[in-house]
C-alpha cells in the first residue's frame, strides 16, 4: 500500500467516513493526491469494499485486510 492509501485506511478503521462533510476535511488534510482515486486504487486491491445499503451505499474496510495489516503482537488470540 502507498503511504497515502495507508493514512485513508487508517481513518477508515477509526470511524471516518469520506462521505460526511466534517470527516472528509480530515481525509484531505492528510493526502494529496484525489481522494476519489485513491479509494478506487483501495477498492481495486480489496483493501476496502463498496456497501449497498437501503439509504446509501457506504464503503467498509475488508476485515480480512485490517488482519492482515494488523501487526502480529496485536493479533494475540486469532489464528495466524
Amino acid at each position: 500500500m502507498t503511504r497515502e492509501e495507508c493514512e485513508v485506511f487508517d481513518l477508515l478503521l477509526r470511524g471516518y467516513d469520506p462521505s460526511d462533510r466534517q470527516h472528509l476535511e480530515i481525509f484531505l488534510s492528510r493526502v494529496r493526491s484525489p481522494l476519489s482515486e485513491i479509494l478506487l486504487q483501495m477498492m481495486d486491491k480489496g483493501l476496502i469494499r463498496r456497501v449497498e445499503a437501503k439509504e446509501a451505499a457506504h464503503l467498509s474496510v475488508n476485515p480480512a485486510a485490517a488482519w492482515f495489516l494488523t501487526p502480529r503482537e496485536e493479533r494475540e488470540g486469532q489464528p495466524d
